[in-house]
């Protein structure tokens, strides 16, 4: 009896966004294989934790399940991912224990996905192999990867050995599945058509791999480390290459996240604060477009010429094309909300400019011999006082230079580009190495400008910009 009531107290088809509360947090979403809806999992309010589907043709929110009522237990759910155009699969707690469920748009159904004699977590669905993956303790052994098959019963055991493993990951094709070894997050990748471990060349520490590309033939990872026994970590996303088994550095940037990669072999990309970034392998170039709000994660059109970037609670449509944003209808209003960049060279809406109050940052410094005429100087978030708060945020003293006590004013000249990116950078005071390196990296770490504008043209624009460093 108390399965029944489970079954039904988590299930609300189709329940009209409308007279019910709003959504407190996004926590997951994935797009569907047609690329017209995105599953999403919410929390609602201080309680209820429930899944929608928003429906991108038709710019509306479906609520589909419904936890009003049921213990936190109960409502417990996490990792959704699509089966098919219609039906989810996702993790939820059952009879004490979280397990599979298959959610059924279409038929109005929701039925168990086999069973485990443990709770599983981290679910990764493969279509073209109709198989999850999982991470489960079973028999009293350490926490490790497991596969099943759709409707099936049969439990297999991926990664090898009595360790702790988490953090699974499947290959876009299916060809391919990767896990961590824990505590030091060590990288493993396993083939699971040759079915055996492969052997890759990544740090043995802190490394995970994030997305890979469609051919299955490259990937992008992450890893975080300390440099010189600092006290708050660095990272860097690098492409690894198969093939050659050689890595090469995309970025080097403490706040660097996200990296994602497209639906075509070319086009991936990654976030830092106030940018998303895109890179076009081929043809070694990127392209840098402002972004409002806390993203939590990146999702591609299956065309590839827009991302959904998914925030606490919004979602925006970004084209990549020209810079468009749309924001989505899930907040219910009653239409969705659209902007345009503002010229093909500066990717920025006119209500991220609103939003983010973009003002005037006079550009005088006493070490630049050039004077600087323009009808109007670069615009920085909150200006001037927006760009020492940022300053003051992004600042990280090196704990070496600390101990030291080595202090100093560092001048990192740089330019402001068409497209709001500090290009050019280079130390004209310097103190040390590590301080040096230090500003280099805050000043690349600021959110975009508006670029300067003379006769009403954007143009490009060198400035000085001192840092200070002091030991109270």
């Amino acid at each position: 009896m108390k399965s029944n009531q489970l079954l039904i107290g988590i299930l609300f088809i189709l329940s009209s966004i409308s007279g019910w509360s709003q959504i407190k947090s996004i926590e997951e979403a994935a797009l569907s294989p047609d690329g017209h809806k995105i599953a999403l999992l919410c929390q609602l309010n201080d309680v209820d934790k429930d899944l929608l589907v928003y429906d991108l043709q038709k710019d509306t929110l479906i609520r589909l399940t419904f936890s009003n009522g049921l213990t936190y237990d109960q409502q417990y759910k996490i990792s959704p991912n699509w089966v098919n155009d219609y039906q989810i699969i996702f993790l939820s707690r059952h009879n004490g224990l979280v397990q599979e469920y298959l959610l059924d748009i279409l038929q109005n159904k929701l039925i168990p996905n086999g069973s485990s004699p443990s709770n599983e977590y981290y679910l990764q669905y493969a279509p073209t192999s109709q198989t999850s993956y999982y991470i489960s303790t079973i028999n009293g052994h350490e926490p490790a990867v497991y596969s099943r098959k759709l409707n099936d019963t049969k439990i297999i055991q991926i990664s090898k050995g009595n360790i702790n493993y988490s953090f699974p990951k499947i290959s876009q094709d299916g060809n391919f599945i990767s896990y961590n070894e824990m505590p030091f997050i060590k990288a493993h990748l396993f083939s699971l058509v040759e079915n055996k471990e492969i052997s890759i060349k990544l740090p043995s520490s802190n490394t995970r791999i994030c997305c890979w590309s469609p051919d299955s033939q490259s990937f992008l990872y992450r890893h975080s480390f300390f440099p010189n026994n600092e006290t708050e970590p660095n990272a860097i996303i690098s492409l690894y290459s198969l093939a050659t088994k050689k890595d090469s550095l995309i970025i080097k940037n403490s706040y660097v996240t996200t990296p994602t990669w497209s639906h075509n072999n070319t086009l991936f990309g990654y976030l830092l604060p106030g940018k998303f970034v895109l890179i076009n392998k081929d043809l070694g170039t990127q392209k840098v477009y402002a972004v409002t709000g806390h993203v939590i994660n990146v999702i591609w059109s299956l065309d590839n010429n827009a991302v959904f970037l998914i925030e606490n609670t919004n979602i925006q449509k970004l084209n990549l094309l020209d810079g468009g944003i749309t924001w989505l209808n899930i907040s219910g209003a009653s239409s969705s909300e659209k902007s345009y960049c503002i010229s093909e060279q500066y990717p920025l809406s006119h209500k991220q400019i609103k939003e983010m109050n973009y003002q005037e940052v006079i550009l005088r410094s006493p070490y630049l011999s050039d004077s600087i005429h323009v009808d109007k100087y670069p615009m920085y978030p909150a200006g001037e006082n927006g760009l020492k708060q940022d300053v003051l945020s992004l600042l990280k003293y090196p704990l070496h230079a600390q101990q030291n006590k080595i202090q100093g004013k560092v001048v990192v000249k740089f330019t402001i580009g068409l497209d709001g990116t500090c290009q050019n950078l280079q130390v004209i005071q310097s103190v040390c190495k590590e301080l040096d390196e230090a500003a280099i990296q805050l000043i690349k770490s600021l959110r975009l400008w508006l670029p300067a504008c003379k006769n009403n043209t954007p143009i490009t624009i060198d400035y000085a910009f001192p840092i200070n460093y002091r030991i109270e």
